[in-house]
């Protein structure tokens, strides 16, 4: 159909849905068979079949772009919707208005992104799984730059390498302007071979620079923010299906104890200090981003614990805790653990760290 003529004059304004037979039985190549070198950088080597259409659907085939040329998809379609598919190669193009993925797999992407948000200021995969060499999914765009919010839903998806590169999500929301990107977990969402990145001990989002990560992204799991203002809402945050942070989901956490300070009520305050453990990919410095060169993941936590404690009553313990860092939350487990913690130290014994 890209080499039909005129083929404009009959998809626009229209709804269109192609069934095929099976993603190993159905083929549809996008775009040009063999892309014009001259138009390298453009989107002129893209696939002009539906120009102008309202709603493009496909199922049930392969769709087959090229693995290492840019800017290739399908131009100016309002909203594009791809379900039990295939998708080889890399892509750009697909609604202008919403493109939506369901039951997809996008595969042979060799070292490149299998998807770019370029076009698509509300894009939603639901139960989709990616193969790659390390990366997924480019949150981007120079086509619509500072114009409005955009929105990136991820639903029940599995995200596959062998080699660890990017995060699920790679994110430069640099150039925004007054506007963000949101993006939204939902779901059980499932990566293998991929690291959780520095700044957001996740393996689902994260940035190539610090420059990329400039404030203009508010990323929520289950509805619960997790990610704004370019920092982490918590370190460890439960929600309806999955915990943020990787760190909290692991417990991979150092604690370090200070001493017991007898306060003037009788009772005891000490600091104990909760490094996460995990370590990923460091994260390029700016210059103008010298304090997101330590990493938040391994922020410390300072916890002071009040602990009442009477020489021949050890079980009056009355314990609470006040976290004087910001960056990150602390759990009650954690406020317990130091109180039991002080209970050893004054009986003579000394809790072996984890």
């Amino acid at each position: 159909m890209y080499n039909s003529p005129n083929i404009q004059s009959y998809t626009k304004g229209k709804s269109l849905t192609f069934i095929g037979q099976g993603i190993d039985k159905t083929y549809w190549g996008i775009g040009a068979t063999v892309p014009d070198p001259s138009k390298f950088g453009t989107e002129y080597n893209g696939d002009y079949s539906f120009d102008g259409a309202k709603t493009v659907t496909f199922k049930d085939m392969t769709l087959q772009s090229k693995a290492k040329i840019d800017y290739l998809g399908f131009i100016r379609i309002d909203d594009t919707i791809v379900e039990d598919c295939k998708i080889n190669g890399k892509t750009f193009y697909w609604g202008y208005k919403t493109a939506t993925f369901k039951n997809t797999t996008f595969d042979d992407t060799d070292t490149d992104y299998a998807i770019w948000t370029y076009s698509s200021p509300i894009m939603t995969f639901d139960g989709c799984t990616f193969h790659g060499a390390g990366k997924y999914i480019n949150v981007y765009t120079d086509y619509s730059t500072g114009k409005e919010n955009r929105t990136v839903n991820i639903n029940n998806c599995t995200f596959i390498t062998q080699k660890h590169n990017k995060s699920a999500l790679n994110i430069n929301d640099s150039n925004m302007g007054n506007y963000k990107y949101y993006v939204n977990f939902t779901g059980h969402n499932v990566t293998e071979g991929i690291q959780p990145h520095t700044l957001t001990c996740s393996p689902l989002f994260g940035f190539s620079n610090n420059k990329n990560n400039s404030g203009r992204l508010v990323v929520k799991m289950d509805g619960v923010p997790i990610w704004q203002d370019a920092k982490m809402v918590s370190h460890s945050i439960d929600t309806a299906n999955d915990k943020y942070t990787d760190g909290y989901k692991d417990d991979a956490f150092d604690y370090t104890y200070g001493e017991w300070v007898k306060q003037e009520d009788g009772s005891f305050k000490r600091h104990v200090k909760r490094v996460c453990q995990i370590k990923a990919a460091p994260v390029k410095p700016t210059k103008d981003s010298k304090s997101q060169e330590t990493p938040a993941s391994k922020t410390p936590t300072t916890v002071n614990t009040m602990s009442k404690v009477t020489p021949n009553k050890v079980n009056a313990v009355k314990a609470t805790t006040n976290d004087v860092d910001t960056s990150v939350q602390t759990n009650i487990g954690l406020s317990i653990l130091g109180v039991f913690a002080g209970i050893a130290g004054i009986l003579g014994y000394r809790k072996k760290n984890k």
